[in-house]
């Protein structure tokens, strides 16, 4: 049967499609002989000729007299604008199938239903039979202008396939329809693996031109899912993944590059249409599709590079690619070719007081050489992954700290961070500053039911400045993340909790000292606080 199925469309008819289905799904019309124009296959132009009335004019009259002649002057009438009727797109997503049973003998006929594709692979013939049906649940993106074009609009196949553009301005258009396009990647069963047989093999789009009250019937689109893997097999290996630069200082909205060295171990060239694209995870980036960029033979290598950016939400990301060859097959490594090439990282939070310039001291714990790691009865500190972990334990029942050079007197000082698993109640953490080990320094934090606190250590006692107050800003709980900022000059203590000026304070006690990390298990068995960041920028002399 014809690929074309020719309709007579008109506007009641096209009214009754419209209404049972929705502005965006028509419901299949029937057929009629009536002829209508034929498409190209990539571009369709409908011609309507408007047929305008004759312009009467007042035809002048000579009054025989004896008074000179006298000529009248012509009548014009305006002719009356024609109505601009609006025009209509309408086509059909269909399954395009060829299924042949078993392998097809050199030089044997090529099954019905069935055409010889650009690598040696069986595809459907692009001949929309009657036993094909229509696709459901399909977008059809309409882009205004020659194809390709900006995306102003999209339509969903009913379930025979049909879809339908109605009330359009006259113009030029292109209507397509992109596996890769967000609604299509998400349907159950996905278009891949497969081809597009029609309007052209491997062609998911069509440029159409429309004037006044035109109508753009049969714009059609076949795609075949049971396509042979013709005379070559697709597959790759990784010769290099090349890591993350500083993997373990991976911040809110950083640029990422992340790189591979791929090989070609199959027996398909890899050319301008192959591509890496997104299949699974996070996408972090606008093109869920990325060209290789070259022609790759068998054997050959090529460098491949995704620009990402790191999520502004705090967590641990993946995000897995596999490359598409020009006939949609989506392949990867391994040794059934089938696994994905993935980026995993964390992104970390980051200081909140960087306006501030450039920190007169910053560690970002990449290694444990300002600091002593220890493990005892109390609790033990380790540094590792790129941050400090300080674990105490309750049965111990005491703030455990310890401190680094260097000191300091005049400054602001900020802590990054991220609360364990098990943190409750009064499960408390933060800073200890104008240290001198044990005999003296301020502790100020916070407890992991949202209240922060101003203590002074005298050497055998607490004193508070402040008792434990609630806060909103503080977030509560399980690994929850929050930055403590400190300014201290002279006697004079502000509090920021999250960038937020909580609490201001005063004490004449203690001019200087180290500062460190303090933590205490006053709910839980144990609690453990993690360290991603601290830095202080001095103010004054030191």
């Amino acid at each position: 049967m014809s690929h074309k199925i020719r309709f007579l469309i008109v506007t009641a008819l096209l009214g009754l499609l419209l209404a049972g289905c929705g502005a965006l799904a028509v419901t299949e019309p029937p057929a009629v002989e009536t002829p209508i124009a034929e498409g190209t296959g990539t571009e369709i132009v409908e011609t309507a000729t408007e047929t305008l009335p004759p312009t009467e004019t007042a035809t002048p009259t000579e009054v025989p007299t004896d008074t000179p002649t006298v000529t009248l002057t012509p009548t014009v009438t305006n002719t009356p604008e024609p109505t601009l009727q609006p025009v209509t797109i309408i086509g059909r997503v269909w399954n395009d199938g060829c299924d042949p049973e078993g392998d097809i003998p050199e030089g044997a006929e090529v099954p019905a239903g069935c055409v010889v594709g650009p690598e040696g692979e069986l595809i459907g013939d692009g001949e929309m039979a009657a036993n094909e049906g229509g696709l459901y649940n399909i977008a059809v993106l309409l882009g205004q202008g020659a194809c390709p074009s900006e995306i102003i609009d999209h339509a969903i196949t009913n379930e025979s396939g049909w879809y339908a553009f109605d009330l359009l301005a006259p113009g030029t258009y292109c209507v397509s329809v992109n596996p890769l396009h967000e609604h299509n990647m998400a349907i159950k069963p996905p278009l891949f693996p497969g081809v597009w047989t029609y309007p052209k093999v491997g062609i998911d789009y069509v440029t159409i031109n429309l004037p006044y009250g035109g109508q753009a019937l049969d714009i059609n689109f076949g795609w075949d899912f049971s396509t042979t893997a013709g005379t070559c097999t697709n597959a790759a290996e990784i010769v290099e993944d090349v890591p993350l630069l500083n993997p373990q200082e991976i911040y809110q909205g950083d640029p990422l590059t992340k790189t591979w060295v791929l090989r070609n171990v199959g027996n398909c060239t890899w050319n301008e249409n192959y591509v890496l694209l997104h299949t699974d995870g996070t996408l972090l980036t606008n093109a869920a599709a990325t060209p290789l960029g070259e022609v790759v033979g068998p054997g050959e290598t090529v460098e491949v590079s995704l620009n990402l950016t790191a999520p502004t939400e705090l967590g641990s990301y993946t995000s897995s690619w596999r490359l598409r060859s020009d006939l949609n097959e989506i392949f990867g490594v391994g040794e059934t070719a089938d696994q994905p090439l993935t980026v995993n990282f964390d992104v970390r939070p980051d200081l909140v007081h960087t306006g501030q310039g450039e920190p007169s001291w910053l560690d970002t714990f990449a290694d444990a050489s300002n600091w002593t790691p220890f493990s005892d009865a109390s609790g033990r500190l380790v540094i590792e992954n790129g941050r400090m972990a300080l674990t105490a334990s309750k049965e111990y029942g005491y703030d455990i700290w310890t401190t680094s050079y260097p000191e300091a007197f005049d400054f602001f000082i900020e802590a990054v961070m991220t609360t364990g698993g098990s943190c409750a109640g009064s499960d408390r953490y933060g800073l200890l500053l104008r240290s001198s080990e044990s005999d003296r320094g301020y502790l100020i934090g916070m407890t992991c039911d949202g209240r922060f606190s101003f203590r002074r250590w005298t050497g055998d006692s607490f004193i508070y400045k402040s008792g434990w107050t609630r806060s909103q800003y503080i977030n509560t709980g399980p690994n929850a993340t929050n930055n403590l900022g400190i300014r201290l000059v002279d006697e004079n203590i502000d509090i920021y909790i999250n960038g937020v000026l909580v609490a201001e304070d005063t004490d004449k006690n203690i001019s200087g000292g180290k500062f460190g990390p303090f933590a205490a298990a006053a709910t839980s068995s144990e609690f453990t606080v993690y360290f991603e960041q601290l830095a202080y920028w001095a103010i004054g002399a030191e």
